[in-house]
Formats: structure tokens, sequence, C-alpha cells
């Protein structure tokens, strides 16, 4: 069995080795996205995951509600794992957002 030497604790960011390459893009698209939300007509959009996804995203709530209880192996982070699946479904929501898809939240992306 192999156990790598853990790297936490000394991912120190500096000016040396922060990359801004994406910098850019990722302000340009924010910045279309306030002015679309800005333009919009107080309508509201409202996502909803392809019966895939939101299957996808039922097991891994299950399993991860599975292991908070009793001497499951994330009892010791129950208040972070509890809200993780709903955490990942925001963030999916965010992605899709800023792709500027339409239809339902795929599995595929």
């Amino acid at each position: 069995m192999c156990q790598p030497t853990s790297t936490q604790g000394t991912r120190i960011i500096t000016g040396d080795n922060y990359s801004s390459q994406y910098q850019d893009l990722f302000e340009q698209r924010i910045n279309e996205l306030i002015d679309e939300s800005l333009a919009m007509s107080g309508e509201r959009r409202c996502l909803h995951f392809s019966p895939q996804a939101a299957r996808i995203w039922t097991d891994y709530y299950n399993d991860v509600e599975s292991k908070l209880g009793g001497l499951g192996p994330l009892r010791h982070c129950r208040e972070y794992a509890a809200k993780n699946a709903e955490y990942m479904a925001r963030l999916a929501g965010l992605i899709y957002h800023s792709s500027g898809e339409e239809g339902e939240i795929s599995h595929k992306r």
C-alpha cells in the first residue's frame, strides 16, 4: 500500500505560483451574467435536472446520508457532509447557467 506525503498546509499562493491565465475570461463571463441578470424583467429561471442527472444526484445524496450516522465514515464532519449534495446541486446550476445551455441540467457535463 502506498501513502504519499500530504501537501496540505504547504500549498501557499505567492506571486510566483499564481496563474491568472483564465481570470480575464472568467471576469468577462461574470460581467455578461450580471448584465443579463440586470436586463431581466424580474422573471426567475427555474432549473431542473434531467431524469438521469436527478437519479445520480439522489444516489449521491443517499450515499452521503448513509455514512453520517453511528460509526459512519462521515460522522466527524456531519455538518458539512449533510449539506454537500445541496452544494453540488447549486454548483451544477451555476455551471449550467454560465454555460448558456438550454433545457435540463444534463448528467453528461
